[in-house]
């Protein structure tokens, strides 16, 4: 079954993990209750569904964080390829989000839909002004 977001790019969730469809009125969409869940892709900004549920227990206002290190052949790695594609990382203090996404950061989601996180640090992105690549 396919979704188009209010951006209209199209989320496809197969008709086996729909669970309950609730009609809230004619003036409203209807509520979906999926198996799963549709998560953020920062690097491909856009949505997309995985058929596991986030698990219990380590959720926070961002969703699920994954611990990481500043340093390191995979954070590296990681950094090329998001500066390959236009976008400059940054560790922000977790208490500066709401004032650094007015200047265009972005916390990023990874592959996996996790945020990347290292003490009260969490991986931002901003896209690499077009003089700077």
């Amino acid at each position: 079954m396919e979704f188009e977001t209010s951006d209209h790019t199209t989320i496809t969730v197969p008709i086996e993990c729909i669970l309950e469809v609730l009609d809230l009125g004619s003036d409203r969409p209807p509520h979906v209750k999926i198996k799963g869940r549709i998560q953020w892709f920062s690097i491909e900004f856009r949505w997309r569904y995985f058929p596991e549920d986030l698990p219990s227990g380590n959720l926070d206002d961002l969703g699920v964080g994954r611990h990481t290190k500043l340093d390191g052949s995979a954070i590296d790695s990681l950094y090329f390829r998001l500066r390959s594609s236009g976008w400059e990382p940054g560790w922000p203090n977790r208490l500066r989000l709401g004032e650094i996404a007015e200047t265009g950061w972005q916390v990023y989601y990874g592959d996996d839909g996790k945020y990347l996180q290292c003490g009260d640090l969490v991986m931002c992105i901003k896209p690499i002004a077009s003089g700077q690549r």
